[in-house]
């Protein structure tokens, strides 16, 4: 399954697609934190994917990678934008990022 992130897809910054077996929740974080703690801003989006049997339990729980050019099997990121591969997938660009879900064989 292929997707396109936009914000009024978010509400409270979650958003949840099932596909098939899978359940992928995206989380939209955007924190400024301020002082000495060097954190700075945190600008991302992260995706945890669940798979589940026919009767609905859960039989496992990934992080699946945001690094915008990259696919781990569980999902992939992936951008026309020469200059988008290697960052990471956040707010400010995944309008022009395809979110790729794979599915089970």
């Amino acid at each position: 399954m292929e997707l396109q992130l936009r914000p009024e897809m978010f509400t409270n910054n979650k958003y949840t697609v099932v596909y098939g077996s899978r359940e992928a929740l995206f989380t939209l974080i955007d924190e400024e934190f301020a002082g000495n703690n060097r954190l700075g801003r945190i600008n991302r989006i992260t995706v945890l994917v669940r798979k589940r049997d026919r009767t609905g339990k859960e039989l496992w729980t990934r992080f699946a990678t945001t690094v915008i050019g990259i696919g781990d099997g569980i999902a992939g990121v992936m951008s026309e934008q020469p200059e988008l591969r290697g960052k990471l997938l956040n707010k400010d660009n995944m309008e022009q990022c395809t979110v790729v879900l794979y599915e089970d064989e």
